[in-house]
């Protein structure tokens, strides 16, 4: 796919595959070709998938900033060291249009991805969350 590197995203019969997994990844940016390339986050429900909205400009910076440089330790090594809990939905929003969605962890601090996320992203999801919620007359 244009602008990414295939270890990541190809596309074929009209449809974008993105890889899961990768043997030689060390962080998740060497997973995913996303550095510089984030353009928002926002938060989506729980239950249908629905947007809820976006983070602000600010809060995606650090997203965008610190999500390519977590150490990928695996979804089951996630799985093993912590107790189930509810998952925050996000969805990240890159420069050409495209999105996926992942599932932060708060008590964790942890992605399905495999990744432990840092303070300053746990403290900007969790204040975003807050806030977009409030915002939609959710809390």
């Amino acid at each position: 796919m244009n602008g990414y590197k295939p270890s990541y995203r190809v596309m074929a019969g009209g449809k974008v595959y993105e890889a899961h997994s990768n043997p030689n990844a060390k962080k998740l940016g060497d997973l995913w070709d996303i550095d510089g390339k984030i353009a928002k986050v926002s938060l989506e429900s729980g239950m249908d998938g629905s947007p809820i909205g976006d983070f602000t400009p600010a809060a995606s910076a650090v997203f965008a900033r610190d999500l390519p440089q977590l150490k990928l330790v695996g979804f089951d090594t996630i799985y093993k060291d912590n107790k189930p809990e509810y998952g925050i939905f996000l969805r990240v929003h890159l420069q050409d249009g495209t999105s996926f969605r992942m599932v932060f962890y708060e008590k964790a601090n942890a992605f399905t991805a495999g990744a432990y996320g840092t303070e300053a992203m746990k403290s900007v999801i969790v204040g975003e969350r807050t806030r977009i919620k409030k915002a939609a007359g959710l809390m």
